[in-house]
């Protein structure tokens, strides 16, 4: 299958976050999942690809009655982690000798959001490494099933207990299976540059925002910057979107969210009094004019 997104260069880092089973978006998605299996375009490398079905639920939805931004990046985490643990990978398996995954970087374009009670399909495979980075690649479908959205991530395995990261490669390369021919959506994610920014938006972290690890899960920060953007472009479409995530947020935290628009750029930053907690940056789909801050 040909991917509609070309590939490309888009600069990207995302923080250092934990995925493991668990926290307010495991208990939503265990609810939305409709169908999940474990197929592989190529016989030999049995679970290659991970596809996993997802309901579009009320509580997925935005007022316009399109799935919000938090909801997909809550499938994107689910499906990873799904699939780490059917590759023996995962949290369970990390946890016995003392190994985590944080994700370091991601990038996401869409060309539309599924409705209410649209069943999506999400398809997830690891595709290589690059440094300490263990890749992994997504596409999304709707019900009709013309594909909607693309992204890719970068991932680091850390020694849970200095929280130093490992070589993947040498740990992992024969635990994965090979990814062939299968696309590398966006191949360099590096840093994001920081811009004037402006506008803050207050918010208290409490504790529905934070997951079984006692901090705030990746998925809320995309919730806070879609939230910030609606306010400066309530019509606005997200087509593309990076994030750098640079540190953990607690619980108790007060952050600002400050931002920028220009055209069809924005810039979006999340910080606690001087300290940046998490970068955010895309493209809406069309124009929109500037936005002083």
């Amino acid at each position: 299958m040909v991917s509609q997104f070309k590939k490309g260069r888009y600069i990207n880092t995302i923080y250092i976050n934990v995925i493991r089973h668990g926290g307010n978006a495991r208990r939503q998605l265990t609810k939305n999942v409709g169908a999940m299996t474990n197929l592989t375009d190529n016989a030999e490398a049995p679970n290659a690809i991970w596809r996993e079905s997802f309901r579009i639920l009320y509580s997925d939805v935005d007022r316009q009655g399109a799935c919000r931004l938090e909801s997909v990046f809550n499938f994107l985490q689910e499906v990873a982690a799904n699939h780490a643990d059917a590759l023996h990978v995962g949290y369970k398996q990390l946890t016995e000798s003392h190994r985590l995954w944080v994700l370091a970087r991601l990038k996401i374009a869409m060309t539309t959001l599924p409705p209410h009670g649209a069943t999506i399909r999400v398809e997830t495979w690891p595709s290589g490494f690059d440094r300490l980075f263990a890749l992994r690649q997504f596409r999304l479908f709707g019900e009709d099933g013309a594909e909607f959205a693309v992204a890719s991530s970068h991932w680091v395995l850390l020694d849970a207990e200095r929280l130093r990261p490992l070589r993947v490669k040498e740990l992992l390369e024969n635990r994965l299976p090979p990814h062939g021919n299968l696309p590398v959506y966006f191949p360099e994610l590096d840093k994001l540059e920081r811009r004037a920014v402006g506008r803050p938006m207050s918010i208290h972290v409490g504790d529905s925002m934070i997951d079984i690890n006692f901090h705030m899960n990746n998925a809320r920060y995309a919730g806070m910057a879609a939230d910030w953007l609606a306010e400066a472009r309530p019509t606005a479409q997200i087509r593309e979107l990076q994030v750098n995530y640079v540190q953990a947020t607690r619980p108790g935290a007060e952050l600002q969210v400050v931002g920028a628009v220009d055209g069809p750029r924005f810039d979006v930053e999340i910080r606690e009094g001087d300290q940046l907690h998490c970068q955010l940056a895309g493209t809406f789909i069309g124009d929109a004019s500037p936005l002083t801050v």
